[in-house]
Order: structure tokens, then sequence, then C-alpha cells
């Protein structure tokens, strides 16, 4: 029985993180249209940046929540919290789309 209500700790952990995304998600719809340079200096420097045949270029951000620790009975269950996002930018420096994975992506 106790390892059921671990489990149900653990679920109920990951159901939370997910209510957020939506909040990400607006946030990086905002800055669809507007230009990259804003978005560096409200961010900071990119990890990266990759210029694709296209002419568009790429800038990837990286942000690393740390480790959380999920006791399961006698066990732990370690979560890395990690999120990276990715906005495309047109070679006249207009952001047009974004994409982002990882399960530390909130607003």
């Amino acid at each position: 029985m106790k390892i059921i209500s671990h489990i149900f700790i653990l679920l109920t952990f990951f159901l939370c993180a997910c209510t957020t995304t939506g909040g990400y998600e607006k946030k990086l719809s905002s800055w669809v249209g507007k230009d990259v340079n804003s978005l560096i200096q409200s961010w900071g420097p990119p990890a990266s940046t990759y210029k694709m045949p296209n002419g568009d270029i790429m800038y990837t951000f990286f942000f690393n929540g740390g480790t959380v620790v999920m006791p399961i009975g006698n066990l732990a269950y370690a979560v890395n919290r990690t999120c990276k996002t990715i906005f495309i930018a047109r070679d006249n420096g207009v952001i047009k789309s974004w994409r982002w994975e990882g399960n530390a992506c909130k607003a």
C-alpha cells in the first residue's frame, strides 16, 4: 500500500508540472514577429546558434533546473529538470517560430 501512495505522489508531481507548459508556450509565442536582438537582451546569449541552409538562424537556449529526487519505497527516483528552447529567426533577425523540449519548460 505504501508503494501505491508513492506512485500517486510521483504521478501528481508530473501532472502538476505539465499544467504550466501552456503559460510557457504563450510566453514563447509573444516573441514571434519580434527582433531576435530583443530576445537576447532579455534571455541572455544563446547556448548555440546555427545558420540553416535557407538563411534562417536557429538560436538554442538551455535551462538546467537540477535534479529532483522522489522516494518510492526503499528506492529513490531522480528526475533531471531541463528545458531546451529553440527560436528560428529569418535572416533579417525577425523571430518566426519556436519549439521546446524538456520537463522544466514553465512560465
